[in-house]
């Protein structure tokens, strides 16, 4: 049974603003993403209608009027607790009524707002061709009213983080990145603090590509010990287990991975040690603290609100 996340960050914005590169980047980082236009698509598509423009603003509003303003949160929130990761990206919030549905059910409750100019975003919904983007400014304009017509702008005003996308591809999926970085920092409380020793026969960037082969790109301090030193470093938020998180899937060893994570549970901490050589040829491999290895491993050391739900993202289980 999947624990229900701690927090929810909504996404906000016009058509065309950005919201997609939020998503994709949000899914990068391995969080797990639920679409509120989705459930309308699949709605419109119920009713046996093709999902054009019209038609699924139709079914927008139709919904609203039928079950109620909230309606869509309501429908999201079920995929949202079933989620394993910590914290759950929710794209497309539409509403103050769907906005406060979320906050009802979710102690952290956080919202995005992307801006863009509405030349700017007519230009990429005609690049995009998606089945429900306007052919022509008159119907991208209808679509802009209905969506302040059910509350987007009220939405938006109120937003904990506004990001302007008018530049590159590049600069505002790094402006994203860095935004939803500070808000599950922010949300999780998360820092990951890793130690490894530099023995007298090894090469001191050997140690730090061994490292960085499971947690990615480092900023390291090096403490002089006797004979030896010793390299630590400091993540914070989950983005920093992230590439761990994809070795572990690709190497298929998460459940004998989650054995030994859940063995290193004490209070709000989770300690673990890797095998220093192989990870240094990119391979995960679990290793003793002292005795398995003569040069010693990688000590990793998680500490969080709730070590049982990061091991679920970490780690989920595979086996029957």
């Amino acid at each position: 049974m999947s624990m229900k996340p701690k927090a929810v960050v909504g996404v906000a914005g016009m058509p065309g603003a950005g919201k997609a590169t939020v998503k994709a980047t949000a899914e990068d980082m391995g969080y797990f993403v639920v679409v509120m236009g989705d459930e309308i698509r699949q709605e419109t598509r119920r009713r046996g209608f093709e999902p054009t423009p019209e038609n699924i603003g139709k079914i927008m509003l139709q919904l609203r009027e039928e079950e109620g303003a909230a309606t869509v949160a309501q429908r999201c929130i079920p995929k949202i607790e079933d989620a394993k990761t910590g914290i759950v990206f929710v794209d497309g919030v539409r509403s103050l009524h769907e906005m406060n549905e979320f906050k009802k059910h979710f102690q952290d409750f956080a919202l995005i707002a992307v801006h863009s100019s509405p030349e700017t975003r007519f230009q990429r919904l005609s690049k995009r061709k998606r089945s429900d983007d306007p052919e022509g400014w008159d119907v991208f304009c209808q679509r802009d009213l209905r969506e302040l017509s059910v509350g987007q702008g009220d939405v938006i005003a109120v937003a904990d983080y506004m990001i302007v996308n008018e530049g590159t591809y590049e600069e505002f999926k790094a402006k994203v990145r860095e935004v939803l970085s500070a808000v599950a920092q922010k949300m999780e409380e998360i820092s990951v603090r890793i130690e490894a020793e530099v023995n007298p026969t090894e090469d001191e960037v050997k140690v730090k590509r061994a490292v960085e082969n499971m947690f990615g790109n480092l900023e390291f301090d090096v403490r002089p010990l006797k004979r030896r030193s010793m390299l630590t470093a400091t993540i914070r938020g989950l983005e920093g287990l992230t590439k761990l998180c994809n070795l572990l899937r690709r190497e298929r060893i998460r459940d004998a991975a989650r054995a030994v994570l859940f063995r290193g549970i004490s209070g709000r901490s989770i300690v673990f040690y890797l095998n220093k050589q192989v990870a240094f040829a990119g391979h995960v491999s679990f290793s003793q603290p002292v005795g398995e290895s003569p040069l010693g491993p990688i000590k990793v050391e998680i500490e969080c609100a709730n070590p049982h739900e990061i091991i679920d993202w970490l780690a989920p289980r595979t086996a029957v």
